[in-house]
């Protein structure tokens, strides 16, 4: 998982390397690895997929903010 400061906020992303879709799945406890995906997805509605030369990227779409 990176995260960028930008001049409206934070861009957050979990980046791959396989061709196929993620699925969001409870991360395994003793895992290393495996929760940028799951954390992402309690943070937005809807994950965006952007394909990359190898593999993908998945951000959040921000939730509305009211204001």
């Amino acid at each position: 998982m990176k995260a960028l400061r930008v001049p409206d906020g934070v861009l957050v992303g979990v980046t791959d390397f396989e061709d196929t879709l993620p699925a969001v799945k409870d991360p395994d406890e003793d895992a290393e690895g495996g929760r940028g995906l799951f954390l992402l997805s309690c943070l937005a509605d809807e994950l965006q997929t952007q394909p990359l030369l190898k593999g993908k990227c998945q951000r959040p779409r921000s939730r509305s903010r009211g204001r």
